[in-house]
């Protein structure tokens, strides 16, 4: 399976999103992430040696293949707003995931890209960087993005600062103290990415 995941903006969890999901995905069969953002982050995780899966540059990506032969290969696109180059993207993935904040500028940012995306059908929205109980941000946002019939998984990443820790150590959040509930969120994302896959 061919994931692609992408976002409008930056600062959506774009990159936490590839990484944890080919995290799960690499507990069930041999996966590939594959680095194409300009920023290089992946690559910058990877290369403090704690990857459990591997991760290239696109360039690289032909060598790894032959070398890995991955059962589920997870691209980390760069963040972008042309459609033309989401659309190709999605075309050439079974998947495209597109992580969004459920703040004002990344709900508009997505329901003007994901209205050009005219045909495109392969998608869905996943909502990240969730604030906790008692906000009602993410729930507003839910009902927002289904009300514009944008196809959104079940699945929501919560805010919690185990990614903040993560990211700093170069280690994935079921690695760090109290990492499990941010950890569990991306297990449910990780289920429901495989269900489809079996569809």
């Amino acid at each position: 399976m061919i994931i692609s995941v992408c976002s409008f903006k930056g600062g959506v969890g774009k990159t936490t999103t590839a990484l944890h999901l080919a995290a799960y995905l690499a507990d069930q069969q041999p996966t590939l992430v594959v680095d194409r953002d300009l920023n290089e982050t992946a690559l910058m995780w990877a290369a403090e040696g704690h990857a459990p899966f591997p991760v290239v540059a696109g360039s690289d990506v032909n060598d790894a293949l032959e070398e890995h032969d991955p059962e589920h290969i997870v691209l980390d696109l760069p963040a972008t707003a042309d459609v033309d180059y989401l659309r190709d993207n999605a075309e050439a993935s079974d998947l495209l995931v597109i992580p969004v904040t459920p703040d004002a500028f990344s709900l508009r940012a997505a329901n003007k890209t994901i209205a050009a995306m005219q045909g495109v059908t392969n998608y869905r929205v996943l909502l990240t960087i969730v604030p906790p109980y008692p906000s009602k941000d993410g729930e507003m946002a839910r009902e927002a993005l289904t009300a514009a019939e944008i196809p959104l998984f079940d699945a929501q990443v919560r805010r919690t600062s185990a990614f903040t820790r993560a990211a700093l150590d170069g280690l994935l959040v079921h690695d760090v103290p109290r990492g499990f509930v941010a950890w569990n969120d991306y297990v449910s994302l990780g289920r429901e990415v495989s269900a489809l896959a079996d569809e």
